[in-house]
């Protein structure tokens, strides 16, 4: 009670006023819309600029960079991968050196820098000669700014909670409205954006698509900028407080010496790095060398998860770093770890759900690619990527479903809230089931026809126009493009005749493309992969958002942005998985489809997701929460003691077990 409130409360015992109604207290402003409108803004426009570069990515490199399928996927997947490899880096700084709040704005202007080097590398008149250019803002400068931003934007929110008891059911709501702001930033992205730059849009030709594209993306990110710093001075803007980063590792290798457990993990989490190194490299070798190394580093990827899921279940081998059992460490710092020892085995089990997730910006755009893509007789062709928008309007439309209706509901039925990791496992099954459709569809895909180009597409014959081979197959927008005036064809050159089968009609004594066996297109429509992109968003729904959850509410104050980096790292992991996969099963996947096996793909992933949630389930049994205090802003955790279990009540929604 503050001196005021004591001051007050004597004057009223001394001078009674017989009669009188005391006065209510002053109700508190909500933190989630006072302060954190302008975080979920930043994270909008943020997020608005990743998705722009995820939604544009495959299309610009096939047709654009010329690059095969595979390859494509690969750079796609290598981008994501780094993406959230990074974060660990921005964790160190906003824990040990900055502070969020500073270590956020710092690392902007990195990814500001990025995004500008990738629209001036696309401007259509040094587009060929800027590629290098691009990948130094691509692969550099956006991945090292994401990394400063992603670890620490969720947490730096939540921070705005710290020693507010009441606020707990606000901050819950905040990391799904946080969930919410960023598939609004992907859903105007994928619909918008990944059109635009294959298609143009009003006046902006579509030679232009990309740089345009990419211009708004910039403009976006700036806003993003400027909607951080105007919410300044409202912000909670907790100092540095000391990154346990660093003596987590000495702790982890000090404890491991002296157990069997305790080695196995540590050595496990070590060459995980080499064999991400080794799938990576892989990448960009000669096939005959491509397949052995990526078997080998996925084998070592797989079987090091595998280990710390198994090992990381008990954490009392950590106990033996103690200063007061002859070990070198802080009693309260090796409880601390052990807080984050215990969430290793979840961070694990994640990496399946992201490997089916990436799913979205790698082979469910190619699978696109050779689906009905047009929109009517008009000669329009969608960007397949543009149906990651199904994932995001489900999101955007089923979060205050679940947050409103669904969520009270279960505790009306059941008498408690769904815990997280219950929440966490039903979207396994989702993701899981995503799998089958997808494969389902694939398989109905290649039984369907091929569509034969229509004439309606061509030119009007007052431009002089003569056909050859008008029975090929439709060629998707995936493919090599050029303009005439404001239509676009794809152009046909001799090698292209001679690689992809090409057939071509005269336009003024020059010859376009007319169709292709690269990715021709089917009489199957695109619109028939909603549902696999609506049931992975629901699977988010229930997954990612409850592990934002997960790993700050049951993590130690000092390592809440190392846990959140450790909580993408997972995402990071998932989509190596996805290129790894696609390398070493890269028969399934052809530069058409139709020649391939796409739908054994997503067979395999479904299959591995079975396997996870089996082993989610049983470990997830041992699992034991506990209360985080607010007034402290520490998690009180022993390991002399069992940690108690968690009480179920309305407020927090977690109970005592999975």
């Amino acid at each position: 009670m503050s001196k005021t409130q004591d001051k007050e409360q004597l004057l009223s015992w001394s001078s009674p006023t017989y009669g009188s109604v005391e006065p209510k207290p002053k109700k508190r402003k909500s933190i989630l819309l006072h302060v954190c409108s302008f975080i979920l803004v930043t994270e909008f426009c943020e997020r608005l600029s990743y998705y722009g570069i995820g939604g544009t990515l495959t299309s610009l490199l096939t047709s654009k960079f010329k690059i095969s399928t595979l390859q494509t996927t690969q750079i796609n997947s290598l981008f994501s991968s780094l993406s959230y490899l990074t974060p660990i880096l921005g964790a160190y700084f906003a824990d040990a050196i900055l502070g969020r709040y500073k270590t956020i704005l710092l690392f902007c202007f990195f990814y500001v820098t990025g995004l500008g080097l990738c629209a001036f590398s696309l401007w259509p008149d040094v587009q060929d000669s800027l590629h290098d250019v691009f990948y130094i803002g691509l692969l550099f400068f956006v991945v090292l700014g994401s990394g400063g931003i992603k670890p620490n934007v969720v947490v730096f929110g939540a921070d705005q909670f710290a020693g507010q008891p009441d606020a707990t059911a606000e901050q819950e709501s905040f990391f799904r409205w946080f969930y919410w702001a960023i598939n609004l930033g992907s859903t105007f992205s994928f619909v918008y954006l990944a059109n635009l730059a294959t298609n143009g849009s009003g006046s902006i030709q579509p030679r232009y698509g990309y740089f345009a594209a990419f211009a708004i993306i910039f403009g976006a990110f700036v806003i993003a900028i400027v909607a951080f710093v105007i919410g300044s001075p409202r912000y909670k803007k907790l100092p540095p407080s000391g990154s346990l980063l660093i003596k987590s590792f000495r702790i982890f290798y000090d404890a491991g010496k002296q157990s069997f457990e305790g080695s196995m993990i540590v050595w496990n989490m070590a060459i995980l790095a080499p064999a991400f190194i080794a799938v990576t490299v892989s990448y960009f070798l000669d096939e005959e060398y491509q397949k052995n190394i990526s078997i080998a580093g996925m084998s070592v990827i797989v079987a090091a998860i595998t280990f710390v899921v198994i090992f990381a279940r008990k954490t009392s081998w950590v106990e033996v770093a103690r200063q007061s059992l002859r070990g070198k460490h802080d009693g309260d710092e090796v409880s601390e770890i052990a807080s984050v020892v215990r969430l290793f085995p979840y961070f694990g089990f994640m990496i399946m759900f992201w490997a089916i997730y990436s799913q979205m910006s790698t082979n469910f755009v190619v699978q696109g690619c050779q689906m009905d893509i047009r929109l009517g007789n008009t000669g329009y062709q969608l960007n397949s990527a543009s149906l990651s928008a199904f994932d995001a309007f489900a999101i955007l439309l089923l979060i205050p479903v679940f947050d409103k209706i669904l969520f009270p509901l279960y505790r009306r039925i059941f008498g408690k809230n769904p815990t997280i990791l219950q929440k966490i496992g039903a979207g396994f099954v989702l993701a899981m089931l995503s799998m089958v459709l997808a494969a389902y569809v694939e398989i109905e895909r290649k039984n369907a026809d091929y569509i034969p180009y229509s004439l309606d597409t061509m030119p009007s014959t007052d431009q002089g126009v003569s056909y050859d081979g008008n029975d090929a197959p439709h060629c998707s927008n995936c493919c090599e493009t050029n303009t005439i005036g404001n239509s676009r064809y794809i152009n046909c050159t001799e090698d292209m005749q001679d690689t992809y089968e090409c057939h071509c009609v005269s336009i003024e004594d020059h010859s376009y493309l007319t169709g292709c066996t690269k990715e021709p297109m089917v009489d199957y429509s695109i619109w028939i992969q909603s549902g696999q992109y609506v049931l992975i968003g629901i699977a988010e729904i229930l997954t990612s958002t409850s592990s934002y959850e997960l790993f700050y509410n049951q993590a130690p104050s000092k390592l809440r942005s190392a846990c959140q980096a450790l909580n993408l790292l997972t995402t990071c992991l998932g989509t190596m998985v996805t290129g790894g996969l696609n390398t070493i099963f890269a028969f399934w996947i052809s530069d058409n489809l139709n020649d391939g096996k796409l739908e054994n793909m997503y067979f395999l992933l479904a299959g591995l997701m079975l396997i996870n949630t089996f082993f989610f389930v049983i470990v997830s049994q041992q699992f034991r929460y506990f209360q985080e205090d607010k007034e402290t802003d520490r998690v009180p955790v022993t390991l002399t003691q069992p940690i108690e279990e968690q009480k179920s009540s309305e407020n927090d929604g977690n109970t005592s077990t999975q």
